[in-house]
């Protein structure tokens, strides 16, 4: 792994915040929080990335994702869950999939998750 890139100096300042880190090709990333900014501020940002993200259509694009890796297992409809762990929660919480915070690799598409991941894969993917 390169060395740790980001903000890291701004680790030893007492006046901001370690709110996220994520590890990408060239080393470390680190996001901080100055305590003065409000917190409604910072929902919607995704560790190492400095700019607000619209989770709404972070979730369709992980959903669309999820049918891309989805497969029949029985009765059933899986998809494996190699993505954010923040939109599998979310997605879970609109009832799309199964709890991801299981041992399983994979979680199950609800019917709605399997017709909304079907419809969102052909809008955002297709030619």
């Amino acid at each position: 792994m390169g060395r740790p890139t980001g903000h890291l100096h701004q680790s030893l300042s007492p006046t901001k915040f370690l709110i996220g880190q994520s590890i990408g090709s060239a080393g470390m990333n680190f996001v901080f929080r100055d305590p003065a900014e409000p917190l409604t501020a910072i929902q919607g940002r995704i560790p190492g990335l400095d700019m607000p993200v619209n989770l709404d259509k972070l979730d369709d694009a992980v959903l669309a994702l999820l049918h891309l890796t989805s497969f029949r297992d029985g009765e059933i409809t899986r998809a494996w869950k190699g993505h954010n762990w923040d939109a599998l929660n979310r997605l879970f919480e609109k009832g799309l999939i199964s709890n991801p915070k299981s041992k399983a690799k994979s979680v199950v598409m609800s019917d709605q998750g399997i017709a909304r991941g079907k419809e969102l894969f052909a809008r955002l993917f297709e030619d």
